[in-house]
């Protein structure tokens, strides 16, 4: 009985005190009733498959924004890597930006709010791509514009 108890108080002790070992979705701050979009605008990587294929785009469609919400999970690391950004992705609520940041999925890491995370390199595999709206060049140079403006 004691080990048990003393199992889950050192369980309790470890998760609090290991500031890496929490879980955090950016996307947690989305309200799908309130005009939602995520915007997934080119950062200056090189794209992988995925990326060359969509290029840039963004998706307003509240069932492929909670599905992607409900499965992409990012994780706080301490470790750097070199892998540049593929996105500079545009978390929006009623045309304003919530929050931003810039992922790599090669690499599998994202940086916001002044720290890395990493997160499953598939995240791929919850995008509903049939919802997935493309944008050119210019469409996209000019919403980065915009974003950029009402911060």
């Amino acid at each position: 009985m004691w080990t048990k108890i003393c199992l889950v108080i050192l369980s309790i002790i470890f998760v609090a005190c290991n500031k890496y070992s929490l879980d955090y979705n950016p996307l947690d701050k989305i309200d799908l009733t309130n005009k939602p979009a995520i915007y997934f605008l080119g950062g200056e990587a090189a794209p992988c498959d995925f990326e060359s294929k969509y290029g840039e785009y963004f998706i307003n469609d509240t069932g492929a924004i909670h599905k992607l919400k409900n499965k992409w999970v990012f994780r706080k690391t301490d470790e750097v890597m070199a892998c540049g950004n593929s996105y500079i992705i545009y978390l929006v609520q009623n045309d304003s930006v919530i929050n931003l940041f810039s992922s790599n999925a090669e690499c599998g890491y994202a940086f916001m709010n002044d720290y890395l995370y990493e997160f499953d390199k598939s995240y791929y595999n919850y995008l509903d791509t049939t919802k997935i709206q493309k944008l050119t060049r210019q469409q996209s140079d000019s919403i980065s514009k915009k974003f950029r403006k009402r911060k």
